[in-house]
């Protein structure tokens, strides 16, 4: 974000935006973190339909298993319909949106 600053303004970054700049950086890593939440489960799910033996299957199970298995515990059974990609899927949107609007409102100049 430093470099960001840097290049569109060709001038340092001042000491009273350093907090604004570090708080945007966490926020953007959140973005990143939900954004990759989103892929996962998005691939898990297409693969699972496609091609369930599909070698990165465990490794995308392991990823995604933690998040998803509160959400199954709470759904009820559908027989054989697992829908708690979709839930996790619009938690997870609405989370990227809840820190879209908080990164702006808290730091406008810094979004990406």
């Amino acid at each position: 974000l430093v470099l960001l600053w840097l290049v569109s303004t060709t001038s340092m970054l001042p000491v009273k935006l350093i907090p604004g700049v570090i708080g945007a950086g966490f926020a953007t890593v959140a973005r990143w973190a939900l954004n990759l939440i989103v892929w996962l489960t998005l691939i898990q799910a297409v693969l699972s339909w496609v091609n369930p033996m599909a070698t990165i299957m465990p490794v995308l199970r392991t990823m995604t298993g933690p998040l998803l298995e509160p959400i199954r515990r709470i759904l009820p059974n559908l027989g054989g319909f697992d829908l708690s990609p979709i839930v996790l899927l619009i938690l997870a949107q609405i989370a990227i949106m809840v820190v879209n609007r908080i990164t702006y409102q808290l730091f406008p100049l810094f979004i990406l």
